[in-house]
């Protein structure tokens, strides 16, 4: 991922709500919520593939952003509705 643009505060904050997405992306799995005709295993990886693609589509959004300005919480929220998303897509 290339962030070398963004200044070390806005580095903290994306890297924190890459933690908080992936421990709420991991936490608590329930194996048996997944679809039956997909490979868990597989599709884990997929969603950790799609999260690191958006990551990577949002830094690229962010070159030239003035973040004294910044509005994180519309971001977290989007986030989550990316996992929601997601959910729909591999879950039962």
């Amino acid at each position: 991922m290339e962030d070398a643009h963004l200044p070390n505060d806005q580095k903290e904050r994306i890297n924190t709500l890459r933690i908080e997405g992936f421990a709420k992306l991991y936490q608590n799995i329930d194996y048996s919520r997944f679809r039956q005709d997909l490979d868990v295993e597989k599709s884990i990886q997929l969603i950790q593939w799609s999260m690191d693609g958006y990551a990577n589509t949002l830094i690229d959004r962010l070159k030239g952003i003035d973040f004294s300005k910044f509005d994180y919480k519309h971001y977290h929220e989007e986030f989550l509705e990316y996992l929601e998303v997601l959910k729909k897509a591999y879950y039962k």
